[in-house]
């Protein structure tokens, strides 16, 4: 099992982007993080992410493209991965 999901949406148009991150959140297993990577950061997805028990990092690269990393609020696991990705992929003072 992969523990990073890569799900590239940069050359994608609304609402695909939406679309395939819902549909990848509901295939995560214990353990996962969603890795989607934009071109801007997708609000609609931000709004309906706790609904769904979601948590989020997200930060801009120095190449100007946004990592999303989602993972199951519950899995602590994928949790700590998910900062360990963070620090490798964005500057410092950018990322949330």
């Amino acid at each position: 099992m992969n523990r990073e999901v890569i799900l590239d949406t940069c050359l994608l148009e609304p609402p695909e982007p939406f679309e395939l991150a819902l549909k990848e959140l509901q295939q995560l297993q214990a353990g996962q993080v969603l890795h989607m990577i934009h071109r801007r950061a997708p609000q609609l997805l931000y709004e309906q992410l706790p609904q769904l028990g979601i948590a989020t990092h997200t930060c801009q690269s120095a190449a100007l493209v946004f990592h999303i990393l989602m993972w199951k609020q519950v899995d602590t696991v994928a949790e700590v991965y998910s900062q360990q990705l963070i620090n490798q992929l964005c500057v410092p003072s950018s990322c949330n």
